[in-house]
């Protein structure tokens, strides 16, 4: 991904805008990663971009409770707090075990 960082996927990064490469987008890596398995892709290099946010919130954050929308590493939660954002990482778990959904 041309965004990738360290991280995770950056969101916006940029001088002018004041924000740096530091900023990741919690939500991106996972569905990404989901992306990539529904298309076939390599599992590893798919597991990968997860395990990077996952890393973010353990590691760096110490915080599994407040994921936030986009987190400034190492300092914390950048925009939006306690966000939902990990609900996406249920959905690695189903493309890698095959199961697709069509709701009407």
């Amino acid at each position: 991904a041309r965004n990738d960082s360290p991280f995770g996927l950056r969101a916006v990064s940029g001088p002018a805008l004041g924000i740096t490469d530091d900023d990741v987008w919690q939500g991106a890596s996972p569905n990404w990663a989901t992306l990539l398995l529904h298309a076939g892709g390599d599992v590893d290099a798919a597991l990968a971009q997860p395990a990077k946010s996952i890393g973010v919130w353990r590691d760096e954050l110490r915080d599994l409770w407040n994921v936030a929308g986009i987190a400034r590493v190492p300092s914390g939660p950048f925009v939006t707090s306690h966000y939902g954002f990990w609900m996406v990482h249920w959905h690695v778990a189903l493309a890698l075990s095959g199961q697709h959904a069509d709701l009407p």
